[in-house]
């Protein structure tokens, strides 16, 4: 079936509440493909078929002759995912909202107003940004921040960046990713892109960005000590610099929100800044969550200490879960993260073999070894260093989520 009239079958809010159309454009990206699968088979498609020879089916094999990286295979063995959709957007999705040229001279009340203007948005950017979030609201005030040239200039510096380059909030790139900034030249090409992290890097994310872009991708995270190529913290300390020079009361009220946001969130980092709590009623009715719950037992009594042979599911943001095990070896109340989902990403993170080994007792290393196994199985490989992740993608772990009871059941024995 051909996937403009598949999804002409459907209304624009229910293929957003479904997560088949993703931001304020209605993309198809990474976040769209299980749950277009997901809508195939309940509707008994199993295939769908675009232009070009383009398809993908209910078993993750695709085709996508305009993608710049891979052009065919199985999405499982593919990362990311949103390869499919490529280039694809304004080919395939009927509900796709391109930046174009606003005019609307022809029109009546306050579309005629905006007409006068002869508006042309500029697509390099990125304003919707979900403030709900401190890292974001950090970025927006890093961003006002840049205004001040001296400022501005000593941030391209550190990153070993022309310092008459430019710097703004990075719109959605090929492949569904979007770092937090993007870096252009006078001739508005980029030159580099920059991800900002409140605590450590996410190597996992900067991995990916780095393998699909051209460009350097380059870390911000919030404390030295956290590995980035620069710490928002020595950024504050800068900025603190010049504010004792700069009679500004505007720019002591811009730096005052940037201030209080470090403090909030970097100074506390850790300690305060996400408290565990029960998981959402979203995150219960996942396959994932459910299988666990009927499964295993689990506890819910968040914020203690846990006991030998306890499993405890917690969270510290809405759309995410942290399945626990005990370590007598672990600082964060004797337990251990074995299997988490982070922000709705549709992805599940497992810690690497060097953490397992490092903070459970020799007796599990069969356990181990078996978890290792699966995951290479699966095509990953969790032998990294010790504060590196293993990331697989959803629709992976639902169709093993069998197999990754049974291995963290093992590990959690006495």
């Amino acid at each position: 079936m051909d996937i403009r009239e598949f999804l002409k079958q459907f209304e624009e809010w229910e293929l957003q509440n479904w997560g088949i159309l993703n931001t304020s454009r209605n993309l198809l990206n990474s976040k769209s493909v299980p749950n277009l699968i997901n809508l195939m088979k309940r509707k008994g498609i199993k295939k769908l078929e675009g232009p070009r020879n383009w398809f993908i089916d209910i078993n993750y094999n695709f085709r996508n002759p305009n993608s710049k990286s891979i052009k065919y295979g199985n999405l499982k063995n593919v990362s990311p995912i949103g390869v499919v959709f490529d280039l694809q957007n304004n080919i395939l999705n009927p509900f796709y909202k391109p930046f174009n040229k606003i005019n609307h001279e022809n029109t009546n009340g306050r579309d005629s107003y905006f007409g006068k203007y002869n508006i042309m948005l500029d697509t390099t950017v990125f304003a919707n940004e979900d403030i709900s979030k401190p890292e974001n609201r950090i970025n927006l005030s890093l961003f006002g921040l840049f205004l001040i040239d001296e400022f501005r200039e000593w941030f391209l510096e550190q990153f070993t960046l022309p310092t008459d380059a430019v710097i703004f909030p990075s719109a959605n790139l090929r492949g569904g990713i979007r770092p937090d900034f993007a870096v252009h030249n006078q001739k508005d090409k980029p030159i580099a892109y920059i991800e900002v992290e409140i605590g450590q890097e996410d190597f996992g994310q900067l991995q990916n960005f780095r393998r699909i872009l051209s460009v350097p991708v380059l870390s911000l995270c919030g404390k030295k000590e956290h590995k980035g190529q620069l710490s928002l913290l020595e950024i504050y300390d800068k900025l603190k610099e010049i504010k004792r020079k700069i009679n500004s009361k505007q720019f002591d009220k811009n730096f005052a929100v940037f201030e209080t946001l470090i403090y909030e969130n970097v100074l506390s980092y850790g300690r305060e800044r996400y408290k565990s709590t029960t998981i959402s009623e979203e995150m219960r009715e996942t396959t994932i969550v459910k299988k666990i719950m009927d499964k295993l037992t689990v506890h819910e009594d968040v914020g203690r200490n846990m006991y030998p042979g306890e499993i405890m599911i917690e969270t510290k943001k809405e759309h995410g879960f942290s399945l626990r095990i005990y370590s007598y070896r672990s600082k964060v109340r004797h337990s251990l993260s074995v299997m988490a989902r982070s922000g709705g990403r549709p992805e599940i993170i497992f810690p690497s073999q060097t953490k397992l080994k490092k903070y459970l007792s020799p007796r599990k290393e069969n356990a181990i070894h078996q978890m290792t196994k699966l995951l290479r199985n699966l095509g990953f490989d969790n032998n990294l260093p010790e504060t590196r992740q293993c990331r697989v993608p959803i629709h992976l772990v639902e169709e093993n989520i069998d197999n990754f009871i049974e291995i963290i059941r093992e590990l959690s024995k006495i």
